[in-house]
């Protein structure tokens, strides 16, 4: 082979190598940044100590890992959830959330910033009546859907009624959230 010969097949090489190490890193850095995104990746504050990010309202929760080291089976994916609804909003509250929880018909929790509403800040009644919001603790959604609403108003008292299809509306730090009463199985009210 010439010198000519064997330094161009070298040069028509490195394209190649070059292109397939970027491949690679690519690759690489996308797993990492879905990982991270995931919360599958734990976070080192400054000051060194090993911790995990605590679950952010309106996402999915994976489990802790178990005792034994092995690891938690969880399944990612937005209909996922590894608590109860219950253990969520109850996470929510200690963590001094205030705003809506929402646990859809899947029985994963959305949580909304304060201001959501569905006809402004009151839930229309078949009968005629709006209930302000500010006077209620729960709404608890008969499923299948037929429009049987209980509510559980802040003194305590229950009200079994009925209501229409509406939207709810709101955000979170996922951005905007609208949702019809007939996916969901009840509306908290967290202050």
């Amino acid at each position: 082979m010439t010198e000519e010969g064997a330094a161009r097949s070298w040069w028509s090489t490195v394209p190649g190598v070059l292109t397939a190490a970027a491949a690679v890193i690519t690759a690489a850095g996308g797993l990492v940044a879905i990982l991270a995104q995931n919360g599958l990746l734990p976070r080192f504050p400054d000051n060194g100590e090993r911790t995990t990010e605590q679950p952010r309202p309106g996402t999915p929760v994976l489990p802790n890992p178990s005792p034994s080291g092995a690891p938690p089976r969880a399944d990612v994916s937005s209909s996922a959830v590894a608590h109860s609804p219950a253990e969520v909003i109850d996470g929510l509250r200690a963590r001094g959330f205030h705003g809506i929880a929402v646990t859809n018909g899947d029985g994963s929790v959305t949580s909304l910033l304060p201001g959501a509403e569905i006809d402004g800040a009151s839930l229309p009644l078949t009968s005629g009546q709006k209930v302000q919001f500010d006077r209620l603790q729960r709404v608890d959604i008969e499923q299948p859907w037929d429009g049987t609403v209980r509510l559980t108003f802040v003194n305590g008292q229950q009200l079994d009624t009925k209501t229409g299809n509406y939207s709810l509306a709101g955000k979170n730090e996922l951005g905007p959230f609208r949702g019809f009463l007939s996916d969901m199985r009840s509306i908290e009210f967290l202050r």
